[in-house]
């Protein structure tokens, strides 16, 4: 329970001899702290003022906190509310810092420095929580001020060169950009340190070079303006302007050539083992990969603007479509019989099931609903010829992506294969997202419900962690391993790809990926044109059955 404060005569009594204080306004709530937790309290909700303090804490480094907060502060506050509230918390903290003589100082800057080096290693390990050793409960408050200093240009430092975020947040926003210019000149010509005047000094030289690419609408000025290169101009990459590009044309093209193949050959001469590598690559390499995180909070995927806002999102949609008309259009090629067909039908249940050994979820669900699909299951004939065992295989993997209990099956595997090289299914990850932001309001009786942005932050750092992509391990020159979207998951560590169990070296065949994805545009039709090749099949099926009859003397 809380304690009473005593209120003074004057205030007890101002307004009439009944009255009461007036209440503070609430700031922050907690959570109940589970056991064997240690007691920890986690912020339930807080004010902005709240959740800058806590960023800024002298006594903890606490990354994850930082990632939450940069990934979706923009659903609850702007850029320059942001730096708005930092501004106020760098002045309230250097209120704090005088009567520094030099000794106090040098002792000041030798903390500060070991501080910088243990949040650098820091960010190089898994741990989210790092206290200080140099945070004691006797250390003076002029000290424990320039630590809280140190901290918020650690989280400036982060958002500038490191999130990836930087030129999204800045673009289109003069106001913002100034402040924070402002900002950073304040702290170089206030802090009595000089490694924080330093840094301060460093930090506003990058975003002057930043704001003048975000201005001039220049996205690769930005990108070279950014240390780390790390940049949401990525996601202009020309592989997702590409897939976006065909999914708005595609759709006419198909329509077009309606039954026609176009001479078209059916797909032969790949192995099940070749196409889920080269998909698992491909949709890791140049999907996955190359993911903001940002796209994936408040619901940027349904907007109006949501080509440009989400293009990565949007390309990932438009690849599980792609990808499961292709396997459907795949075996309903016209130029095959009923007995190819059913070898084509077996060949994408193996290669489902590779990209099942992979962990690859994503296209095994890509695959299964083309297996699945009203055309295909109404191909009784077909079916009929695919072998037992082929079909048991098909059975356990329709297990392990049925909706049932929330998709459980699905989630109990994708959570086995932590650690490993895996790909989450889109479809659930984003329907997840859709659901907190739906059924949590960002904002409660004035607070920020922080609770949901922890919930949305761990949904997309398990999809998004970097070593999920590495199906290629790193050799020793750095080169073969593929690396993440920055901002969320930790950093790879001695990466050694999946497990192959005798089935060969994992590489990329650029050959065997144009190939698939030129299929993938050529083939693929939509629901409508698949019905109508299911319904030739089946009289086809017919036909034959009729004539072999008539042939073996039955008729």
């Amino acid at each position: 329970m809380a304690r009473k404060v005593p209120q003074s005569d004057d205030e007890t009594t101002e307004g009439g001899d009944n009255a009461t204080p007036k209440a503070r306004p609430v700031r922050v709530r907690y959570e109940t702290p589970e056991r064997g937790m240690g007691g920890k309290r986690e912020i339930s909700h807080a004010s902005l003022g709240k959740l800058i303090a806590r960023l800024t804490d002298a006594h903890q480094y606490d990354t994850e906190f930082r990632d939450v907060f940069l990934l979706t502060f923009r659903c609850f506050c702007s850029p320059y509310d942001f730096i708005k509230k930092l501004l106020k918390r760098y002045t309230a903290v250097l209120s704090l810092c005088g009567g520094v003589d030099a000794e106090a100082l040098e002792e000041t800057q030798h903390v500060l420095d070991q501080i910088t080096l243990e949040e650098e290693e820091g960010d190089q390990r898994s741990s989210t929580v790092t206290s200080i050793s140099t945070a004691r409960s006797d250390i003076n408050t002029s000290m424990e001020a320039n630590v809280s200093i140190m901290r918020l240009l650690s989280v400036l430092k982060f958002w500038i060169k490191e999130s990836g975020f930087i030129e999204q947040d800045l673009a289109n926003d003069r106001k913002a950009q100034k402040k924070l210019m402002a900002f950073l000149s304040e702290i170089k010509d206030s802090s009595p340190i000089p490694s924080i005047r330093r840094h301060a000094e460093n930090l506003l030289l990058t975003v002057v070079q930043i704001s003048r690419g975000v201005t001039t609408g220049s996205a690769e000025e930005a990108i070279k303006a950014n240390d780390d290169g790390t940049s949401t101009g990525r996601g202009f990459d020309a592989i997702i302007q590409d897939t976006l590009q065909r999914a708005r044309l595609t759709a006419a093209s198909r329509k077009s050539a309606r039954i026609s193949y176009d001479n078209v050959e059916p797909l032969s001469g790949l192995s099940a083992q070749e196409l889920a590598d080269q998909l698992s690559l491909m949709e890791a390499d140049q999907y996955f990969s190359k993911l903001n995180p940002r796209e994936l909070t408040n619901k940027a995927w349904t907007r109006e603007n949501k080509h440009r806002e989400a293009p990565h999102v949007m390309a990932l949609i438009e690849l599980f479509d792609a990808t499961a008309e292709w396997v459907s259009s795949e075996i309903l090629h016209p130029h095959l019989q009923a007995v190819e067909r059913a070898k084509m039908i077996t060949l994408f249940i193996d290669a489902a099931d590779n990209c099942y050994q992979m962990n690859n979820f994503n296209t095994l669900f890509e695959i299964t609903t083309g297996l699945s699909a009203p055309c295909i299951r109404q191909l009784n004939t077909t079916w009929s010829l695919v072998s037992a065992a082929a079909q048991e295989k098909y059975q356990c993997l329709q297990q392990v992506c049925s909706p049932d209990d929330n998709y459980r099956s699905y989630r109990q595997a994708f959570a086995l294969a932590e650690g490993q090289p895996r790909l989450a299914c889109w479809f659930i990850l984003v329907k997840d997202l859709f659901t907190y932001e739906e059924a949590m309001k960002s904002t409660e009786d004035g607070l920020v419900n922080w609770q949901k942005f922890r919930k949305i932050h761990r949904v997309i750092s398990e999809a998004l962690d970097r070593q999920n992509f590495n199906y290629v391990p790193v050799n020793s020159n750095g080169v073969g391993g593929v690396v993440g979207a920055s901002g969320v998951g930790g950093p790879t560590s001695s990466a050694v790809g999946v497990s192959r169990k005798g089935r060969g070296i994992l590489r990329h065949d650029r050959k065997t990926q144009i190939h698939i994805r030129h299929r993938i545009d050529t083939i693929r039709k939509d629901s409508s044109v698949l019905y109508q090749l299911a319904r030739n099949a089946n009289t086809q099926e017919s036909i034959l059955f009729v004539n072999s009859l008539s042939e073996a003397g039955f008729l």
